[in-house]
Formats: structure tokens, C-alpha cells, sequence
């Protein structure tokens, strides 16, 4: 989100396709070429990213775990 945001801003024909995509998961986060906007969609992805992490070690760890235990 960033990386293309940034870019978006210097090069408005870049992108815009994805953002448009990504505001309709991240309210606020359009293709408006502004800062906040390009912050808004950064921080959206970052707790996104987080989350999707959490969940995802969780999953495994449990996972690991039962075939572990089912190893004995």
C-alpha cells in the first residue's frame, strides 16, 4: 500500500486499479493522490498484515502441536 500509494502520488496513471480495489477493504484509503490518504491505506495494511500473521501463527502452532502430540 505504501510503495504503491507513493508511486501513485509522483505518477497518477500508476496503480489506481489496485487502490480502487483496496479502498473497497480499507474505507478512507482511495486513490485521492494525498499523504494521508497513501498513510491511512499504510497503516490499514500494516494492522491487516498483523492480524492475518496472528491468526495464521495461532493456526499453526495448534496444528504443530496435535500432530506432535499424535507422533507419541
Amino acid at each position: 500500500m505504501l510503495f504503491v500509494g507513493l508511486i501513485h502520488m509522483a505518477a497518477p496513471s500508476y496503480g489506481g486499479e489496485f487502490l480502487r480495489v483496496m479502498s473497497s477493504v480499507y474505507p478512507g484509503a482511495d486513490t485521492a493522490p494525498t499523504l494521508g490518504r497513501v498513510l491511512l491505506g499504510t497503516v490499514y495494511g500494516l494492522v491487516d498484515g498483523a492480524v492475518a500473521g496472528g491468526v495464521f501463527a495461532l493456526l499453526y502452532d495448534a496444528f504443530a502441536r496435535t500432530a506432535a502430540m499424535l507422533t507419541k
